[in-house]
């Protein structure tokens, strides 16, 4: 900070929390976790994507939440409950799907649409088709649910973006 020229006094960095220290403030989120689905989808925000994700390593190995116990969570998660062994041992490295470290396959983002079908009217809907979008600089892609429901998944690798016109394929295919 200072070599950014932000003044700074006082004692700082990593130090253990005193046990009698009282927190400042509390928030408590009155919201369930559809409402904080349903607007993490359709803002596509990915803060809310990363704290539900260290909040399900926390809740499965407990607390202080940490990316490391995300990760492993996540993992065993997915793998147990709708993959198999065979799925999601690839690297999943933060919620937000915004890490080159990321990898899933189309077979596997195809289980979890699957397998999250039951809450596919949370996504947003655009053309009759219920859709997440993904966006990296040369990595496009599209993961939902066709207006016959079939789940579908675009994954490109690309300079230019032509998700839309492969979509525009898919559901026509299916007419």
């Amino acid at each position: 900070m200072r070599r950014e020229g932000i003044i700074v006094s006082g004692t700082y960095g990593r130090m253990v929390v005193p046990s009698f220290a009282k927190p400042l403030y509390v928030h408590y989120n009155t919201k369930n976790m559809e409402d904080v689905i349903r607007a993490m989808l359709k803002y596509s925000n990915n803060f809310i994507a990363n704290l539900v994700y260290l909040t399900v390593g926390a809740k499965h190995f407990g607390y202080p939440a940490t990316w490391s116990k995300a990760d492993r969570a996540v993992r065993e998660i997915l793998s147990d409950r709708i993959g198999g062994k065979q799925f999601f041992l690839t690297g999943i490295h933060e919620g937000a799907g915004l890490s080159r470290r990321n990898r899933v396959t189309v077979r596997e983002m195809l289980v979890v649409l699957s397998a999250f079908k039951p809450y596919s009217y949370l996504l947003k809907k655009e053309n009759r088709v219920l859709l997440k979008t993904g966006t990296m600089k040369g990595v496009y892609s599209y993961a939902g649910y066709l207006d016959n429901g079939n789940p579908f998944v675009i994954l490109l690798v690309q300079e230019k973006n032509t998700r839309r016109n492969i979509l525009k394929e898919l559901n026509m295919m299916i007419r």
